[in-house]
C-alpha cells in the first residue's frame, strides 16, 4: 500500500490529536532505561542551575529524571495537549514549557547545557532543520542524547504502511497517521555529523514497552541506537 507523505504541520496534527484525545498518559510514567543510565554518567557535568532541556518532551515520562540533575529544567513540544499533561502537581512549578516547533525554539544560541531528544527523529519528516536548531542552542561542549532506530526495530513491522516501493530506505506512516522513517548506521551518523555534532557514545539498546494507549495497544520490545552527541 502506497500513501501520500504528511507535511511537518500533517504530522504534528497527528501527533497533537493523539494526546489530546487519549486519557492520562500515552508513554507512561516510567524512564527508558538508557536514559536513565547515560544522565546518570553525566551527573558532574551537569552543574547547579546549568539550563537542561527535555526536547519533543511529550507527556513528560523523562522530566523526574531531569528533575534530579542540579540543573534548570526546561520542556518543549509541538503539542499544547502534550504539554498540558505534564502539568502536574509534582512538577507544574520547577519546569519551565515552552510550545514551539523543533527547528524554531524560543531559546537563545548556546543557553543549554544538555538536551535530550528521544524517540523523535524517526517521527520526522525533516529532521535535520530540528537536529540543527538543537545544535544552536546547544552551549560548546554541551551535550544532547537521542536515539535512532532502524529497521531492527520491532515496531518497524507493526502497521507501518510505506509511502514508496521505490526508496531504498522507505519512509511510513503508521496507522495512516504517524510518519516514521529507519535509518541504517551509516545514514544516522551522516545526519548527526552534517548538523555539526561529534559522536561521544554510539550504542545499540533493547528495551520493553507496556502498552500506549490510544497508540499501541501491546507490550512491544524496542531495538535502537543511542547517540550521546558533544557540540564542539
Amino acid at each position: 500500500m502506497t500513501s501520500t507523505a504528511p507535511d511537518s504541520e500533517a504530522n504534528k496534527r497527528a501527533w497533537d490529536t493523539l494526546y489530546r484525545e487519549t486519557n492520562g498518559s500515552v508513554w507512561g510514567k516510567d524512564p527508558i532505561p538508557f536514559v536513565e543510565e547515560i544522565l546518570a554518567s553525566l551527573h558532574g557535568e551537569i552543574g547547579a542551575g546549568d539550563p537542561v532541556l527535555d526536547a519533543a518532551s511529550g507527556d513528560g515520562r523523562h522530566l523526574p529524571l531531569l528533575r534530579q540533575t542540579r540543573g534548570m529544567v526546561h520542556s518543549c513540544d509541538a503539542s499544547e495537549a502534550a504539554l498540558e499533561k505534564q502539568c502536574q502537581p509534582d512538577t507544574a512549578d520547577d519546569v519551565r514549557r515552552s510550545r514551539c516547533d523543533l527547528s524554531a525554539t524560543p531559546y537563545e544560541d548556546g543557553h543549554f547545557q544538555f538536551i535530550s531528544l528521544i524517540d523523535t527523529i524517526e517521527t520526522l519528516p525533516e529532521p535535520e532543520p530540528a537536529l540543527r536548531e538543537m545544535h544552536r542552542i546547544l552551549r560548546p561542549g554541551g551535550k544532547l542524547l537521542c536515539n535512532i532506530p532502524d529497521e531492527e526495530d520491532e515496531i518497524a513491522a507493526d502497521a507501518m504502511d510505506p509511502l514508496s516501493a521505490d526508496e531504498e530506505v522507505p519512509a511510513y506512516l503508521y496507522q495512516g497517521a504517524y510518519y516514521y522513517r529507519f535509518y541504517p548506521e551509516g545514514e544516522a551518523l551522516d545526519l548527526v555529523r552534517a548538523c555539526g555534532f561529534e559522536i561521544v557514545r554510539n550504542e545499540i539498546h533493547h528495551w520493553r514497552e507496556e502498552p500506549h494507549p490510544g497508540f499501541r495497544e501491546y507490550a512491544h520490545d524496542h531495538t535502537s541506537r543511542v547517540l550521546l552527541l558533544i557540540r564542539k
